[in-house]
């Protein structure tokens, strides 16, 4: 996830977990208090939040795909 001033002046909420428009409403809102200057508890708790890492190389993450949808498909899944 990623929350906050990216760079000056510009700010961006971002997440990708499935928990859908109740948490993007809040973070928006969230987003709009620190973007006005304001601060808050959740402001902070967000704050605190690990960066995102970075993702796997793509021939990494490709065999791990592979090898886990092969025993899925042995295990009937």
């Amino acid at each position: 996830m990623i929350f906050g001033e990216v760079r000056e002046n510009v700010f961006a909420a971002g997440y990708c977990n499935g928990t859908g428009i109740a948490r993007g409403t809040a973070w928006g809102k969230t987003l709009a208090v620190l973007a006005a200057g304001h601060d808050n508890e959740l402001i902070a708790i967000m704050k605190r939040k690990r960066p995102p890492t970075r993702a796997w190389p793509q021939a990494i993450l490709s065999l791990v795909v592979r090898s886990t949808m092969a025993r899925l498909w042995r295990a009937g899944v």
